[in-house]
This record gives C-alpha cells, sequence and structure tokens, in this order.
C-alpha cells in the first residue's frame, strides 16, 4: 500500500481509550490522505497504561472500523520514530494537545522528508482522566 499510493498520512499512538477527539484527528488527517494509524504493541502500551491496558488486535478492529482511517499497524518501540523512517509518509499529524510539545519523533519526520501538522482546533477529551469538558 504505502509504495503505491503518494502523500498518505500517519497518526500514532496507543489510542487505549478511542475518543472524539481521535475520530476529529482521524478526520482532519483524511483530508491530506489516506490515513494510517500507528499503534503502540502490548508491551509499551501496558506499561503506560498499566492494568487499563486494551490488547492492540482490540485497538486495532476498533481503529479499522472508523471510516476515515485507511489501515492500522503495531509498531514495538514507545515512539513511532523507527515506524516513519520506514514507511516515510508525507505527513504525520498530531493533535492540538501536542502543537507545544517536545516530539521524539520529529528527528525522523526531518530524515524522512514527513512534515508534521496538527489538528487545527482545541482538545476537549483526555484518555488520561476519561472525561469530557
Amino acid at each position: 500500500m504505502y509504495g503505491d499510493e503518494e502523500g498518505w498520512v500517519l497518526c500514532s499512538g496507543h489510542y487505549n481509550i478511542v475518543h472524539k477527539n481521535h475520530v476529529e484527528l482521524f478526520k482532519y488527517a483524511s483530508t491530506l490522505g489516506p490515513v494510517v494509524v500507528g499503534i503502540n504493541c502490548d508491551e509499551v502500551n501496558t506499561k503506560k497504561n498499566g492494568s487499563r491496558a486494551v490488547p492492540a488486535a482490540d485497538r486495532a478492529y476498533v481503529l479499522n472500523s472508523i471510516r476515515y482511517v485507511r489501515e492500522v499497524v503495531i509498531f514495538t518501540e514507545p515512539n513511532p520514530s523507527e515506524l516513519i523512517l520506514h514507511l516515510r509518509p508525507r505527513y504525520l499529524v498530531k493533535g492540538p494537545d501536542y502543537r507545544d510539545k517536545y516530539l521524539p519523533e520529529e528527528a525522523a519526520c526531518l530524515i524522512a522528508g514527513t512534515q508534521i501538522l496538527f489538528r487545527p482546533g482545541t482538545y476537549q477529551y483526555s484518555s488520561k482522566v476519561l472525561t469530557a469538558p
């Protein structure tokens, strides 16, 4: 798939609890090209979320059911740098909550020629606290 289409878009994360902001992220990303979602493997997700960790197969199933998502891939590193270097997407799209944060994958994006974009708007939901505004 990756070599067949130009301009596809990568979104990455744990997506342990999928909420409205995630769908809005994929919707925005889909305006830029086909969306591939990279999700952290079970080991990395469990380190972050402990007993609340949802298995990767279940997360992939849910994400694949979202109409804006073309494909889901599972990666084993704590951040998507290796995935970016391997897949070389045109864009990496992050949520607005990452706009002023350090992104460990930024160096990989520079090497791969991947442009980092942030979904416009504000961040309303958080998987960390599981509350709405």
